[in-house]
C-alpha cells in the first residue's frame, strides 16, 4: 500500500511539474507586443508555426526559435522570420531564395519550401526579425491549447489541486500519528 501511494505522490509531482513547464513555455512563446515585434528572450525568440508553407522541414504546430543576431548577413538558404511586406501585422517564416539591392537597401526574395511560387514582394532588410536557429516539432499545438481555458484547468489547476490535497493528506496523516503515539 505504502509503495502504490508512492508511487502515486511522484506521478503527482511529475504532472504538477509538466503543467508549470508547460506554463513556463507558454511564458516564451509567440510573445508579441502592441507593435507586432517579436519579444526575444535573451536574443532568442519562440514562435509557433501556424501553416505548412516550410513543410517537409518545418510544419504547422512546429515552434521555430530564431534568433536577432548578425540579421544583416542573411543569405540565400536561410530561413528567416519577418514582417510581410504590405500586411505589417502577418510575421511569416520562410527560406531566403535571393538576395538583391532596391534603391540601396538589401532586399531578400522569400519562399515557403512547400509553396509553388515566391512570396509575391520582397522583403527589406529592415522587416527581417529573425534567423531560425532551430525547431520544436509538434511542441506549438500543446502551447496554443495550453493558452486557452481548458488547457490552463488541465495543466495548472488540475496538477496544483492534485499537489494540494496530496499535502493536506499527508499533514493530516502526520497530525492523526503525532495524537496516535501521544505526541
Amino acid at each position: 500500500m505504502v509503495k502504490i501511494k508512492n508511487i502515486l505522490k511522484s506521478k503527482l509531482i511529475y504532472i504538477w511539474l509538466l503543467g508549470i513547464t508547460a506554463v513556463l513555455i507558454i511564458v516564451f512563446i509567440n510573445k508579441v507586443n502592441n507593435h507586432n515585434i517579436i519579444k526575444y528572450f535573451g536574443h532568442y525568440a519562440f514562435l509557433v508555426v501556424l501553416s505548412d508553407s516550410m513543410s517537409p522541414s518545418i510544419k504547422a504546430g512546429d515552434i521555430v526559435v530564431v534568433t536577432d543576431r548578425d540579421l544583416n548577413q542573411c543569405q540565400k538558404g536561410d530561413v528567416v522570420t519577418f514582417r510581410e511586406p504590405g500586411s505589417i501585422n502577418t510575421i511569416v517564416t520562410h527560406r531566403v531564395i535571393d538576395e538583391f539591392y532596391q534603391k540601396g537597401e538589401k532586399m531578400y526574395r522569400t519562399k515557403g519550401d512547400a509553396n509553388k511560387y515566391p512570396d509575391e514582394k520582397p522583403v527589406p532588410q529592415s522587416f527581417i526579425l529573425g534567423k531560425k536557429v532551430f525547431k520544436i516539432p509538434l511542441l506549438g499545438y500543446l502551447t496554443e491549447f495550453s493558452k486557452s481555458k481548458l488547457g490552463f484547468i488541465i495543466f495548472v489547476l488540475i496538477p496544483a489541486g492534485l499537489l494540494i490535497l496530496e499535502e493536506i493528506n499527508v499533514i493530516f496523516k502526520e497530525v492523526k500519528n503525532s495524537t496516535e503515539s501521544g505526541g
